[in-house]
């Protein structure tokens, strides 16, 4: 049941888990360890329709932690589940993360210090990794960081990344939450929902609603599957698709020649930072296949365009 807005807390954190009872479990652990004990924040985990003994975990964690709500949603798609933890969240702000992440003590009390300070639209920060098991020695150093500030090659803007990504609860309906038809559902692996989001918040309020901070980090788990080839080469080809599909539901409007906001602007990377991910030459060969596989995903999108189009 959806709490009345006047006493509602001010910030809901919500998570979409779907079969990964250990990682999100971790996940609420290391939230309640934070450094905030007020009660100005509560949990929302969506439950999308798990088969494993989620649910059942969650249940016993909610029973013993009052700061979490447990929601079963049976649609599958991961932005689904973030809309009806949206439906959860009353008034205030809902602050997104993955069912993989770890969030150091002060996650909660930077997240409510950029509110009461900004009071943005939108906000967000990086991603680093935490890994499971030890990675081989050919894994990029880099991969499971997500919006990243540091310059690096030509990108002109960072895009904020659903795993660390919150709004003000009225502006994101008013622009309908998260696109259905976007993100991963079930076992489907896909990408794209949470920039097709962004990008509509700064069309709709412009480059002052949103508020970037460096420093707002947690922390994203690297699974063991992911050491496979199979799976980054699936994993990159997908992303392609999800940039194609984006830059071709891109209107002539405001999409593509909205200003950048200051704090989504790359920026030098502070003393050592670089020296941290030292740059090999089988990272660098890596590196560069993985970027053909996501511009063969862009092109196998650009086939389809045209084979419909010819067929229509």
């Amino acid at each position: 049941m959806t709490r009345d807005p006047e006493t509602a807390p001010k910030l809901t954190l919500a998570i979409p888990t779907f079969n990964r009872a250990f990682y999100v479990t971790s996940a609420i652990e290391s939230l309640r360890r934070q450094a905030n004990a007020s009660d100005r924040w509560r949990v929302v985990v969506a439950d999308n329709n798990s088969t494993d003994d989620t649910n059942a975990r969650l249940r016993a964690l909610a029973a013993a932690w009052p700061r979490l709500t447990v929601l079963f949603v049976a649609e599958p798609g991961a932005s689904i589940a973030r809309n009806r933890a949206l439906e959860e969240a009353a008034k205030g702000y809902v602050l997104y993360a993955d069912d993989e992440c770890k969030f150091p003590p002060d996650y909660i009390d930077r997240a409510l210090e950029i509110i009461d300070t900004h009071a943005p639209k939108m906000f967000g920060g990086p991603i680093l990794p935490w890994y499971v098991t030890k990675p081989p020695a050919w894994f990029p150093p880099d991969y499971g960081s997500y919006s990243l500030p540091w310059a690096t090659g030509k990108a002109d803007r960072v895009s904020l990344s659903a795993g660390n990504m919150g709004f003000e609860v009225e502006a994101l309906r008013s622009i309908g939450g998260f696109d259905a038809a976007r993100g991963p559902r079930g076992t489907r692996m896909a990408f794209g929902e949470e920039t097709a989001v962004e990008n509509l918040m700064l069309e709709t309020f412009g480059p002052g609603s949103v508020w970037f901070d460096p420093e707002f980090v947690n922390f994203h788990a690297v699974r063991p599957e992911k050491y496979r080839w199979r799976n980054l080469v699936r994993e990159q080809f997908q992303r392609g698709v999800a940039r194609a599909q984006l830059a071709n539901a891109a209107t002539s409007g405001a999409s593509g020649r909205m200003p950048v906001p200051c704090c989504l602007r790359p920026r030098a990377s502070p003393p050592g930072v670089a020296a941290r991910q030292p740059s090999c030459l089988r990272h660098d060969v890596l590196n560069v296949t993985l970027g053909i596989v996501r511009r063969l995903g862009g092109l196998w999108v650009k086939c389809r365009r045209r084979t419909r189009d010819r067929a229509g």
